[in-house]
């Protein structure tokens, strides 16, 4: 990473509202020039410019927040990957978030280090690289070692962040009321608020590794280890796990042995976390997991780590579970479980029909005489266009359930990546 693309996040609300609204402003022409060309072109060439102009807006959309930062960008980054509901140019461009955020400069770095550990950091962090090896939206991290010899990894928040939550929230209202998903996604906001709230205090983020690290078998997985005495509210430090990430893995071209057994370890760590300790590890962003040569699945960052009551437990495996409730069934009671409001004028046999292909999508994967992604090149194809439908159907989206959804979205895109075949069913 280079450190050319080091600088400082915008502060205060008159910086960050300029740059927020130069973007706004810059979209606003675009799509004013977008619909201004409509009647002139024929029918065929609509769809095309209307899905340059989406890649257009993403791209304008993506460079505000990636400047800005903070919650506005993890925001909006949940609510792209948690499903297909958004183009795909503006998930991809805000999929962006997950690893092409630039760095904080070095000096700012090695100022938070200092105001949380005081001049002798170096005592206790050896070899600190300032140059991070990892950048996303609310924090990046950098390489250094223990005193006792260990190579750590030192997770930095950028500053500023907590206290900016609440303007930045209204920033990303800002930029997305002018598009159908302001009122799709307008009550689920304060939930994935709330969330991020949880995930900025590091303390809580470190109990959540302990607890995974406790429970998780060690002889499949691999957490990494919190650092007594160097980690902080806005600050953690862990052992580093060796290994690498997906992409850089498939690089390798692993066996498909390999791949198959990497993909049921994805599975048994997401079937563990829900029935062991009714939880999900909730970000499920590929950088998240290290392949390990040894055969263990590494399995880092549990700031966002949501808590299941019962109801919501149950709710879930009824979902995922093909042979714990019929599909008729559940689909007579699914919108208002999942929190799915139709518009008045979808007709009740059109709601029905559209829940249950919904559910057999969803389901297809954990069947209990397995599955094959290698072999089902057109399910994320067909699990797309359910969505499409799904959310073209709806008038808003209201769910304690956006970040179950995103994270069985996260799995099963893993899995379609590793072209992985198994028995994925998630009740152990």
């Amino acid at each position: 990473m280079s450190n050319n693309g080091d600088h400082a996040i915008p502060k205060g609300r008159t910086r960050r509202g300029i740059i927020l609204g130069a973007a706004t402003a810059k979209a606003g022409i675009h799509r004013a020039m977008h619909i201004s060309r409509r009647p002139f072109i024929t029918e065929s060439q609509r769809e095309e410019a209307e899905n340059d102009n989406n890649r257009e807006l993403a791209d304008i959309l993506f460079k505000a927040l990636a400047t800005l930062r903070g919650t506005a960008l993890k925001v909006a980054q949940v609510l792209a990957l948690e499903a297909e509901w958004f183009p795909e140019s503006v998930r991809c461009e805000l999929s962006k978030a997950c690893y092409q955020v630039p760095p904080i400069n070095r000096a700012l770095s090695l100022k938070v280090i200092r105001t949380h550990f005081g001049p002798q950091h170096r005592n206790k962090l050896k070899d600190l690289d300032l140059t991070p090896f990892a950048a996303a939206s609310l924090g990046q991290v950098h390489a250094a070692t223990h005193p006792d010899g260990r190579t750590l990894a030192v997770k930095i928040q950028y500053p500023g962040i907590a206290e900016g939550i609440t303007s930045d929230i209204q920033w990303l209202k800002t930029l997305l009321r002018p598009t159908p998903y302001f009122s799709l996604f307008e009550d689920t906001i304060p939930i994935v608020e709330r969330t991020i709230r949880e995930e900025l205090d590091y303390t809580r983020e470190a109990a959540n590794t302990k607890t995974f690290l406790e429970t998780l078998p060690p002889d499949r997985f691999t957490i990494p280890a919190v650092i007594p005495g160097l980690s902080c509210q806005r600050i953690l430090t862990t052992t580093r796990i060796p290994g690498l990430h997906l992409r850089e893995w498939l690089d390798t071209q692993p066996s498909k042995e390999q791949r198959n057994h990497f993909g049921q370890a994805l599975a048994d760590a997401f079937a563990f976390s829900l029935n062991k300790l009714s939880c999900l590890h909730a970000d499920p962003n590929p950088g998240n997991y290290l392949f390990i040569n040894d055969g263990r699945l590494g399995i880092l960052d549990f700031g966002c780590v949501c808590q299941l009551t019962s109801e919501t437990r149950e709710a879930l495996l009824d979902l995922i579970s093909p042979d714990r409730v019929p599909v008729n069934a559940l689909a007579s009671r699914a919108a208002e479980t999942f929190g799915f409001h139709f518009r008045e004028k979808v007709p009740a046999d059109t709601r029905r029909s559209i829940m249950e292909d919904w559910i057999t999508c969803v389901r297809r994967p954990f069947d209990r005489s397995g599955f094959d992604f290698s072999q089902s090149d057109d399910y994320l194809t067909t699990a797309g266009k359910t969505d499409q439908r799904l959310m073209q159907s709806l008038n808003r989206y209201q769910s304690r359930f956006v970040y179950a959804g995103r994270t069985i979205h996260g799995l099963i895109r893993m899995l379609a990546a590793i072209q992985a075949k198994g028995r994925f069913q998630l009740e152990i």
